[in-house]
């Protein structure tokens, strides 16, 4: 089942409700996820601060999957990146073209991927998120299986 996510309250509430159906205490659920039962608990009353590391492993351990819906622009341009890297290219050779003008037109006029430069958050283009993407090394990625 598929929930839409709006607040971290929403990610609470899916945690708490899956910790229940399980018939897991706070103390257990934490233990098995290696998180405070104070952090549980904040969690699953929706903070706003709680750590996305130990978010994650919260929901890993409960079974509850993630899964992030990117915007079509963004969603097609990741994909042919992919797939370009995949059979040998990188970023630098990558032919960002698109197959329509209205998408052209859409990633040029507008950028909607934030990034941090020094601390205040700057939009970026999707070429530019792509080679920012490159930059960060595959040990600093974070991959779940």
């Amino acid at each position: 089942m598929k929930i839409p996510v709006e607040s971290v309250a929403d990610i609470g509430q899916v945690i708490r409700i899956t910790r229940i159906s399980q018939d897991l205490d706070q103390l257990t659920a934490a233990q098995l996820s290696s998180a405070g039962q104070s952090f549980l608990s904040h969690l699953e009353n929706g903070k706003e601060t709680a750590q996305i590391g130990k978010v994650l492993q919260v929901l890993e351990s409960l079974g509850i999957g993630v899964e992030l819906t990117l915007p079509p622009d963004v969603d097609t341009m990741l994909a042919k990146y992919q797939n370009s890297v995949k059979h040998g290219g990188n970023l630098h050779n990558y032919n960002v073209a698109s197959d329509s003008p209205t998408e052209e037109l859409s990633k040029t006029y507008r950028s909607g991927v934030l990034y941090e430069d020094g601390k205040r958050l700057q939009r970026t283009d999707i070429k530019t998120f792509l080679e920012l993407w490159e930059k960060v090394s595959n040990s600093k990625r974070v991959r779940r299986s």
